[in-house]
């Protein structure tokens, strides 16, 4: 789903393919292999497409990190498996 940096200068353009490609229904997987750098406007929309599947019915299935994702969320000591409990989404 991602395939450029997710940064501040990103996040609008990035936010609107989102909302563009989400369908009802749908079996959402995230890849971030691609992304080279991330901040803590592209951990927002990472963690927004939690919300957005409760409001939009659709499944997380898995989420793939890259480097650059891997290490912004374990420098923020983000658990992605925490986010299933807290919003019951299959991830």
């Amino acid at each position: 789903m991602f395939e450029s940096d997710m940064t501040i200068y990103e996040a609008a353009l990035l936010y609107q393919e989102i909302i563009e490609k989400l369908t009802f229904d749908a079996d959402i997987t995230v890849n971030l292999t691609q992304v080279a750098e991330i901040d803590t406007s592209g951990i927002q929309l990472i963690l927004q497409l939690y919300f957005l599947a409760q409001d939009r019915h659709f499944t997380l299935n898995h989420i793939v990190h890259g480097d650059a994702s891997a290490q912004a969320f374990e420098l923020l000591q983000l658990d992605v498996d925490r986010f299933d409990h807290i919003f019951d989404v299959k991830v």
